[in-house]
Formats: structure tokens, C-alpha cells, sequence
């Protein structure tokens, strides 16, 4: 009897393309235990891809972290989480390495932002920068006082003001978004004219 090493080839090559692509994501890997989105998502990420081409993703897994728990599987290598103890806690504090989505969505100018760095270049970025977000810091610095102030008395709770005074609801989300911005955005533009007049002044 002869062996025909084509076919034992071919056969061990299906194999093993059934271990890894299917019995090994549905029942052997790690997030095998998770709750699954979407009854393919164990073992292929369309469903997931579809949902986001047709617009519904974050209603869709809304609903599905009410009825599946905190935390699914949307594709083989991809999960949802909606928890912070045990979820968002453990991702931003556990120093896991930043996948290409944030490199290749965000760089500028060749430059990677600082929530897109990995490891050790995030870390020193980020001790770089935390001072200026601390609370000491703004009750120390008058600019940052004033700047803040401004924002928060003659910007925004005109606004809310208005909203109570004539009974209309405010959406919460959207202007607490636009506060923020405008609060950071000044600070930056503070910041920034300070820095031209520095530089002009050494030009000079």
C-alpha cells in the first residue's frame, strides 16, 4: 500500500486549520469562557464588521451587555467591556501593549499621541503631563484659575441657567463634553500665546 503524501498533506493541512480557526477559538482559548455577542463571533469577526458598516454598534452592544453581562466577545481576538472593576481598571492601569488601531488612526505628522504609546514611553509621558491635571495644580496657578472660571461662570452656567429657566431639558453629555474642551482648549491657547511672545521677544 502505497502513501500518498499529497492527500496526508492536504489532510493534515484541513486539520490543522480545524484546530486553529475553530476548535481551538470555540472551546480551548481563553476568552472561549466569555459570553459570545453573536453566535459566530467564538470564531470570526464579520459580525462584528457588520454591525459597524451598518452604523449600530453601540446600541447593539449596549443591548447586549444588558442581557449578557459586562463583559462579551465580539470577535475571536476582541472584546467589549462595560465594568470598571475587573474591565476598564484592569485594561488602563494593567501596561498592555497598544494594538496598531491607535497608531494607524491617530499618528500626526509622524508622531504618535501620548494614549496611543505602549510600556515605558507612555509611563514617562504621562509623569511628564499628570501635574497639570492634579488638583494642586490648579488652585496654585492663577492662569489655570482664572482660565477655569471663565469657562465654568460665564459659559456654561449661562447655559444651564437658561435650561432651567425656561424648562427645557439639557442634554448633559453633549454640553459637559463642550465644557471640557473649551477648558482645555483655552488653558492651551494661553499657554501657547505665552510661548510666541517668548520666542518673539528672543527673536528680537
Amino acid at each position: 500500500m502505497t502513501l500518498n503524501i499529497p492527500l496526508v498533506a492536504a489532510a493534515a493541512a484541513l486539520a490543522l486549520g480545524l484546530y486553529k480557526f475553530v476548535l481551538y477559538p470555540l472551546f480551548l482559548s481563553p476568552p472561549s469562557k466569555i459570553p459570545a455577542a453573536h453566535w459566530s463571533s467564538h470564531v470570526c469577526p464579520l459580525w462584528v464588521y457588520y454591525i459597524r458598516y451598518k452604523n449600530v454598534e453601540n446600541q447593539t452592544i449596549h443591548q447586549l451587555h444588558k442581557a449578557k453581562g459586562p463583559i462579551i466577545r465580539t470577535a475571536p481576538n476582541q472584546l467589549a467591556v462595560n465594568c470598571y472593576e475587573g474591565g476598564l481598571k484592569t485594561i488602563y492601569t494593567g501596561g498592555f501593549h497598544k494594538t496598531d488601531f491607535y497608531h494607524n488612526r491617530f499618528i500626526n505628522y509622524g508622531v504618535d499621541p501620548m494614549f496611543a504609546m505602549s510600556g515605558k514611553p507612555h509611563s514617562n509621558r504621562k509623569r511628564m503631563l499628570s501635574h497639570v491635571y492634579s488638583k494642586s495644580y490648579i488652585l496654585s496657578s492663577p492662569t489655570v484659575r482664572e482660565t477655569t472660571r471663565a469657562v465654568l461662570f460665564n459659559r456654561l452656567m449661562p447655559i444651564v441657567k437658561s435650561s432651567a429657566d425656561s424648562g427645557k431639558p439639557l442634554e448633559v453629555l453633549e454640553i459637559l463634553a463642550a465644557y471640557l474642551m473649551d477648558a482645555f482648549m483655552t488653558q492651551v491657547t494661553v499657554t501657547l500665546s505665552r510661548v510666541v511672545k517668548m520666542s518673539t521677544g528672543w527673536m528680537l
